[in-house]
């Protein structure tokens, strides 16, 4: 009797533990994937605080370390992690509170955070490209005179900005579930200028955090409760 209560709890205990081992794999399984995986859709933000509430860590680039110049052609401005290609042949530069257009006053033109800004006198397209993959931008538009169009690496394209008054800041925040290596800037009118501040996209994650990511998912999934023995078995004893 007794061997027999005893193969009884070793059976009870082993089906207990194949019934909730998938339980134990799933949870971790599905928080790995949520802390990882990326937004499911495509959306757009005109609103800075709410485009930042919902993303996840990012990099910021706000041209305040970027070297002062002005061109009047085609260009490649080299931030690190992030580059902007210009094609025209119009004034392209990063310039500060005090190299803005004559004529202007710094409330129309100058920078919308800090002392220095990106000034895009469009012809034909300014482009940034980054390093890795990103699947988060937002950057603050100035000095929008005429509709301006995004289109990303991965195809996705959209409005960007609309025509405002001198001064007016406009934002624009894009997400995607689908990583992009570049986000395109486009206008109809030759020779239109605008403003770009405050750049933001999302950053790589720290190999720490994968690190401890994948060794919680791996410790959740072979842990095993200590076996507990029935009571009954315990009186056969």
């Amino acid at each position: 009797m007794v061997h027999l209560a005893k193969k009884e709890s070793r059976e009870r205990e082993m089906f207990r533990l194949y019934a909730e081992y998938p339980k134990r794999f799933l949870l971790p399984f599905v928080m790995v994937v949520l802390s990882w995986g990326p937004v499911f859709g495509a959306t757009v933000f005109t609103d800075r605080i709410m485009f930042e509430a919902a993303s996840g860590p990012l990099m910021i680039e706000g041209f305040e370390g970027a070297t002062l110049f002005e061109t009047s052609g085609s260009a490649m401005l080299d931030l690190g992690i992030v580059s902007v290609a210009y094609e025209g042949e119009r004034p392209f530069g990063v310039l500060d509170i005090v190299g803005f257009v004559p004529g202007s006053t710094t409330t129309e033109v100058g920078p919308t955070e800090g002392q220095r800004y990106l000034l895009a006198t469009f012809a034909t397209s300014v482009t940034f490209v980054f390093e890795e993959l990103v699947f988060e931008f937002g950057t603050d538009l100035k000095d929008v005179e005429s509709t301006i169009n995004y289109l990303t690496s991965s195809g996705e394209s959209g409005v960007a900005g609309v025509q405002m008054d001198d001064g007016v800041v406009q934002f624009f925040g894009f997400r995607s579930d689908t990583g992009f290596s570049s986000i395109r800037f486009t206008n109809d009118k030759d020779g239109d200028g605008m403003i770009f501040d405050h750049v933001v996209f999302t950053g790589v994650p720290e190999p720490s955090t994968a690190f401890l990511s994948i060794w919680a998912f791996l410790a959740a999934s072979f842990y095993r409760e200590p076996v507990r023995t029935s009571l009954t078995t315990a009186q056969h004893q």
